[in-house]
């Protein structure tokens, strides 16, 4: 069974680039998703992880895989992902890797309201 087209976008913030299902290696099980999402003059990457799947590395990972992925894929284009301020895991791993947070939020459909960090160059 399809999903509609609007209802599809009650569940989206913005159309996505592109959206992919992470498995588990060992099993194939889904343990999350991931994609890219382009933005006026940036590409916001969105990483999703069931929490059984926290703590274990893959996020770090796999986000340094996205990274690289668009920094070949949209050159032009910033790379930033939105984060929520209480999300402490995640702010670490955006500052780790070079990102400043831009004192954008953007609220998601979730109702949430989650802070922008942009890399720098």
């Amino acid at each position: 069974m399809g999903v509609s087209e609007a209802a599809y976008g009650r569940f989206i913030s913005a159309p996505s680039v592109s959206c992919m299902a992470v498995c588990a290696e060992a099993d194939g099980h889904f343990i999350g998703s991931c994609g890219f999402r382009e933005i006026n003059d940036r590409i916001e990457l969105e990483i999703f992880l069931l929490p059984e799947a926290q703590g274990e590395g893959l996020g770090g990972e796999l986000f340094d895989a996205m990274v690289s992925y668009c920094a070949t894929a949209f050159p032009s284009l910033k790379v930033a992902s939105s984060v929520s301020p209480a999300n402490s895991r995640a702010v670490k791993l955006l500052l780790s890797r070079g990102f400043t947070a831009t004192g954008e939020t953007v609220m998601m459909k979730s109702g949430s309201q989650q802070a922008v960090y942009v890399k720098n160059s």
